[in-house]
């Protein structure tokens, strides 16, 4: 649907089933009353008459009439799946949207695109209240995090999603380079203090000429916490060795005081 709740594709319609009055009747030899001769043609046919059955039909007219109801079937398959797919669309507006709108929005007698243009007509935001919906998204992906996350990479998807909508809607705060990298970095910094101070150093011509883009960012410092994490698992296995190596050599030492 458009802005505007209009279909951008009209509904489909259910399709006319083939009628076997559309084709002639077969002649039929009355020497050998054969019904489904092969030999049978356009011209066998009777002039002003129409087949009542298949039987009527010579293999030609029969093929063309299996093919029309093969496609007739197609065809209303994805008349029912149309409908299907509206029943859910309109089921879930009904479980999503508050009572108050769905009385004035969403009439039982109307169709799903006049309930979709109600409900936008009412209910989106202005561009200012969009700006500002996006700026308290923005802010609140660079608050100050209480611990370590264990997932980074969790928090680094939300932070770059904030960015992309933010910046899509001009919110000060992500427009200018300075301001959000280095909102970036505070939240980063108790935890990750050397790669920010890297990174920073490493960056500095692109922050300079202002042609450094989040998503870089986000990249970088996800490949970075990959590899830390990798790290860290790779250093608790090596640990938890050592520990099983240690916790058997003083058995061994008893083993052998007790044969001396």
């Amino acid at each position: 649907m458009d802005e505007e709740g209009n279909p951008k594709k009209p509904w489909l319609e259910m399709p006319k089933e083939p009628e076997l009055a559309n084709y002639r009747k077969k002649r039929i030899n009355p020497d050998t009353e054969d019904l489904s001769s092969s030999s049978s043609t356009l011209e066998d046919t009777i002039s002003g008459s129409h087949a009542e059955s298949i039987l009527d039909l010579t293999p030609s007219d029969l093929a063309c009439y299996q093919f029309e109801l093969e496609m007739h079937q197609h065809e209303t398959n994805r008349v029912y799946h149309e409908h299907h797919a509206i029943y859910k669309l309109k089921n879930y507006v009904l479980e999503t949207v508050h009572p108050t709108y769905r009385m004035i929005c969403c009439r039982p007698e109307q169709q799903i695109h006049r309930w979709y243009a109600s409900l936008v007509a009412r209910l989106k935001p202005s561009e200012k209240e969009q700006q500002r919906f996006d700026r308290e998204a923005y802010k609140k992906a660079v608050e100050p995090l209480r611990e370590e996350p264990r997932d980074w990479d969790a928090w680094i998807t939300d932070w770059e999603l904030a960015m992309a909508l933010a910046k899509h809607n001009k919110v000060p705060d992500a427009e200018d380079i300075y301001e959000w990298l280095e909102d970036f970095f505070t939240v980063i910094r108790p935890y990750e203090g050397k790669w920010v101070n890297v990174i920073r150093a490493c960056w500095a011509p692109k922050i300079s000429n202002k042609t450094l883009d989040y998503e870089e960012v986000a990249k970088f410092f996800r490949w970075h916490t990959k590899m830390m994490m990798e790290r860290r698992k790779d250093n608790q296995d090596s640990d938890g060795e050592d520990q099983d190596k240690s916790s058997t050599q003083p058995r061994r030492a008893r083993k052998r005081g007790r044969r001396r």
